[in-house]
């Protein structure tokens, strides 16, 4: 599984790293750039390869998939950002594309500290955080909603 951190959100890396060990019980670790994206990729390495989670505004997710789609490999896409004016920008050919709630069009940022969190989080994250599911794929399927089945 990895982890794709906007770079405008590169000093809530360590924060989110933290997050992400208490959501999935997985140590994640900072492994290299995707464009615009830092990459934090679960470890043990080969723990759920076919999950991608993407933190990012939409423009950059969209600009991510124009210029980087061959290096998507994994076939589930989770996106914590707001939608598109089009959200067919958001589709891969051959993946499974899921986006967090959105209300008006928007992935509402609630203040992180409110809840117990030095970042501001969404409601998608505060679900993954809460959620009593012990299996990685089931408690995304819990927090996002499917856009596009495999293209």
């Amino acid at each position: 599984m990895r982890y794709l951190l906007t770079k405008k959100n590169a000093h809530e890396q360590e924060l989110r790293q933290q997050f992400l060990f208490e959501v999935f019980h997985l140590w994640f670790v900072n492994n290299g750039e995707l464009g615009d994206f830092d990459i934090l990729q679960a470890f043990p390495f080969c723990s759920n390869d076919d999950i991608l989670i993407i933190y990012g505004h939409n423009y950059s997710i969209r600009r991510l998939f124009e210029a980087y789609s061959d290096a998507i490999y994994e076939k589930n896409i989770f996106i914590i950002s707001c939608s598109l004016d089009n959200n067919c920008d958001y589709r891969i050919y051959g993946k499974k594309v899921f986006l967090a709630p959105q209300t008006n069009r928007r992935a509402q940022l609630l203040r992180g500290t409110e809840f117990g969190f030095d970042f501001d989080i969404t409601q998608a994250e505060l679900s993954l955080y809460n959620c009593r599911e012990k299996n990685v794929f089931s408690k995304l399927l819990a927090a996002f909603e499917l856009l596009s089945k495999k293209g």
